[in-house]
């Protein structure tokens, strides 16, 4: 379609079910997609908090050492209050030396679903042109958060990956690759290269994200779309690191062109919105490649089309051909509010269709 593409969903909708989500999400945008995610609804709505709580927290090989708030007696393992105060913290017990992970989590909920979409699409519900997409946080967002030891770092990192893989092989020979799109949810990645985080191993980042980056993206068929999603963190609707500019979005975006192995089709990262000012937005004259769509998360509830259109016209000062978003998913948001934010969406992509 002639305006497909324009925006792009992160993925979390927090709405009640699948159904809801691609029909919602299709009515109001899909015209103006090139993919479609499932809302990660349920117990994934919270990013990575379900690997803490049904993966680590549960495994006979690692030990729980900090928990989020309890509510009525139970760890409110679905909502991250800060990111590191109360949040899950674990560490490997004594003499483990080698690591196992079993889980299905995401091969499941990504099969589950696209049974959904196909069955939707291939009774109109859908439009044509839409892909399935599924977004998955990579290896280092889905651990780094919970393992502050160097050596447990260095085992679980090995462990997850392999489970990883595995799964989107699982994903990658049930869908048919010109109706997939995988995205790649990277926070703990960024930040990372940021220096931002209160415990990292020391090894240069540059060499931890090119280690993670090949490994992860250079076996999938080049007819599936390939993405990936940069985030400052979105809790309580705010980034838990405020960039100086967008260099270090760039230089990733960049890096993660030239080393995933093969095609990158976008790349999304956000803009805050009190930056309206023309030295952050000048990094991204420096983006190399002009066949990898560049999706900059500006749409923000709570200035609409008016703020929408200030940072727009920063943007393309250096940087012409761009789609738009939101800053995050809406995982974090009122299930009521989504219907707001879609039509936001379709009111900007109107105005830079």
């Amino acid at each position: 379609m002639k305006n497909s593409g324009t925006t792009h969903l992160i993925g979390s909708v927090p709405l009640k079910s699948v159904e809801q989500v691609f029909k919602t999400c299709s009515d109001e945008i899909g015209e103006y997609l090139f993919t479609l995610p499932d809302g990660e609804v349920g117990e994934r709505i919270d990013y990575n908090s379900i690997l803490a709580y049904r993966l680590y927290h549960e495994h006979p090989d690692i030990e729980t050492i900090a928990t989020p708030t309890v509510v009525s007696g139970k760890p409110e393992w679905w909502h991250v209050w800060g990111l590191y105060e109360q949040a899950w913290l674990f560490r490997l017990k004594d003499k483990v030396k080698n690591l196992k992970f079993e889980s299905t989590h995401y091969s499941d909920a990504a099969i589950s679903s696209y049974k959904i979409f196909n069955k939707m699409k291939s009774s109109g519900q859908l439009p044509e042109h839409l892909r399935f997409q599924v977004s998955i946080p990579p290896t280092l967002s889905s651990m780094g958060w919970f393992f502050f030891d160097s050596d447990d770092f260095e085992l679980v990192y090995i462990a997850y990956q392999k489970l990883l893989l595995d799964q989107l092989e699982k994903i990658l020979s049930f869908i048919p690759s010109n109706q997939l799109a995988i995205q790649w949810d990277g926070c703990w990645e960024i930040l990372d290269i940021e220096k931002a985080l209160p415990w990292a191993p020391l090894v240069d980042p540059w060499i931890r994200l090119a280690r993670q980056t090949y490994v992860l993206s250079k076996d999938i068929p080049k007819d599936v779309m390939l993405g990936y999603h940069f985030c400052y963190g979105d809790i309580a609707h705010s980034h838990s690191f405020q960039p100086s500019d967008l260099s270090v979005a760039v230089e990733m975006t960049n890096f993660v062109i030239q080393n995933s192995g093969r095609r990158v089709d976008w790349v999304h990262f956000p803009i805050p919105i009190n930056r309206n000012d023309l030295k952050f937005y000048e990094p991204l004259v420096g983006i190399k490649s002009t066949e990898t769509k560049i999706y900059l998360g500006l749409i923000h509830l709570s200035d609409g089309i008016k703020g929408a259109k200030s940072r727009i016209k920063k943007a393309k000062k250096f940087l012409t051909n761009f789609g738009i978003a939101s800053e995050c998913g809406f995982g974090r948001r009122k299930p009521e509010q989504i219907i707001d934010l879609l039509h936001l969406h379709r009111i900007v992509a109107e105005h830079i269709s």
